[in-house]
């Protein structure tokens, strides 16, 4: 009978391991991809900054302050 429950423990413990495992891995994928999307973002901005103002200055201070800003 213990071995029994020693067995259904332990099965219901892996399963939640597993499904753990699972979860951080989606949320893992899913702030990857959040990442690059704001990363996306950002690359952009800054590629419209240098469209828009070719003055390294502005761009430099532009890029700091968005990353102090994250």
């Amino acid at each position: 009978m213990m071995v029994v429950c020693a067995l259904f423990s332990f099965h219901h413990i892996k399963a939640l391991w597993g499904f753990l495992s699972f979860v951080l891995l989606l949320h893992a994928y899913f702030t990857l991809l959040l990442l690059l999307l704001c990363m996306n973002h950002h690359l952009l901005h800054i590629q419209k900054l240098l469209c828009t103002f070719p003055s390294f200055f502005f761009f430099f201070h532009y890029f700091g302050t968005q990353h102090f800003l994250l």
